[in-house]
């Protein structure tokens, strides 16, 4: 109970200062810090969510060109 409001008096002080767009951004922040606390959201999901996928396999990697010469035009 204690931990509960001390959550909603931080959300509604620091939502004083924030624009209207910035505070469900900021509320899905304490949601998630709260839910990972918790256990109830995996680090690999989060992860996932923050980072996207990563190119484990180099094979699906593109290929880096040696310089950009191509993309220049001659007029």
């Amino acid at each position: 109970m204690l931990k509960d409001s001390i959550t909603l008096n931080l959300y509604k002080k620091i939502c004083i200062g924030l624009f209207e767009e910035h505070k469900i951004v900021y509320a899905f922040l304490i949601c998630t810090s709260i839910k990972r606390s918790e256990n109830k959201i995996q680090e690999a999901y989060w992860n996932l969510l923050i980072r996207g996928t990563l190119l484990n396999d180099k094979a699906f990697q593109p290929i880096k060109p040696d310089s950009i010469s191509y993309l220049v035009t001659d007029s």
